[in-house]
């Protein structure tokens, strides 16, 4: 699986516009390229969660959704789990952001755990 690098517990809530949950993620340790991958837990609350991962540099608004996802797990139910993968290069950093997901109606909140690991290429 690789090693783990980093596990977060946190929450997220759903609105009518992004209100984002969000978890910095830095692979500058890393000597090689590699694989970021991430299992994301949802809890027992109301809402389905939505992960995107972001590249570090992007800004996040709360007035609209951006388009630049480099890639996610949308819409998992509470108690599911959902997962991430995404091949990066040594020293990049990244933003996953949590949101509740579009089936939630708003106003309803959650738990999730994210379990990231790294897998080196070499």
């Amino acid at each position: 699986m690789g090693r783990k690098f980093k596990e977060v517990l946190h929450v997220f809530r759903s609105s009518g516009t992004p209100d984002y949950t969000i978890v910095d993620i830095g692979t500058i340790s890393f000597e090689h390229d590699g694989i970021l991958y991430i299992e994301i837990q949802v809890g027992g609350g109301e809402a389905a969660g939505t992960f995107e991962l972001f590249d570090g540099d992007t800004e996040l608004v709360t007035d609209e959704s951006p388009d630049e996802a480099l890639t996610g797990a949308w819409n998992i139910p509470p108690g599911g789990t959902g997962h991430i993968m995404y091949g990066f290069k040594r020293g990049r950093r990244f933003k996953l952001t949590a949101a509740g997901g579009r089936s939630t109606k708003s106003g309803c909140i959650n738990a999730f755990i994210a379990h990231i690991y790294v897998v080196d290429e070499v």
